[in-house]
């Protein structure tokens, strides 16, 4: 039996689980709150991408061996500069920076980039080899992932609502 198309309908699954958290059990409970403070814990979720560094070790998943080594660092190379830029995003919203929007927008850039890389060559030697992947990489595919890529739909909406918040407020407002 062929079970390629399970990953994607897990992945699909995930995308709309999570989408229908942030959608309905997230945001109606912040009404009050500014695309500014809502984007926040949307950038902290990108602090943990770091992990991706275990794709670079032997056997710690099942990648390590299906994908090209220059696939597994393009992978842990974007992800870490994803954790990186979280983490300059958060600091510039924390303190208040001018430029706090445009560390946000390039952390989304840079990771939605890295996951329509991972989506055209990566996902398809996985679904190749489903039979063979381990639980934590199927966890991560299917649970985590979706998170990252709905998280950065809702960055986007987010921001171009703070845009439009922007050029509403007088003159000299901080624009993106």
């Amino acid at each position: 039996m062929k079970l390629g198309w399970l990953l994607p309908v897990t992945f699909l699954f995930g995308t709309v689980s999570w989408r229908f958290i942030l959608a309905t059990l997230y945001l109606p409970n912040f009404k009050d709150w500014t695309a500014r403070q809502l984007i926040q814990p949307l950038v902290a979720i990108h602090l943990f991408r770091y992990i991706s560094i275990s794709l670079l070790i032997p056997g710690m998943t099942k990648a390590y061996e299906l994908l090209p080594h220059s696939s597994l660092v393009r992978l842990a190379g974007a992800d870490i500069a994803c954790a990186l830029l979280s983490m300059i995003s958060l600091y510039a919203l924390h303190t208040n920076r001018k430029n706090a929007m445009g560390w946000v927008l390039l952390l989304s850039v840079v990771g939605l980039l890295d996951l329509l890389l991972a989506t055209i060559f990566d996902m398809p030697v996985f679904i190749q080899n489903l039979r063979t992947l381990d639980a934590r990489l199927f966890g991560l595919l299917t649970t985590y992932i979706p998170l990252v890529f709905v998280s950065h739909v809702f960055i986007l909406r987010l921001l171009w609502q703070y845009r439009k918040e922007q050029k509403e407020s007088p003159a000299g407002a901080e624009q993106i």
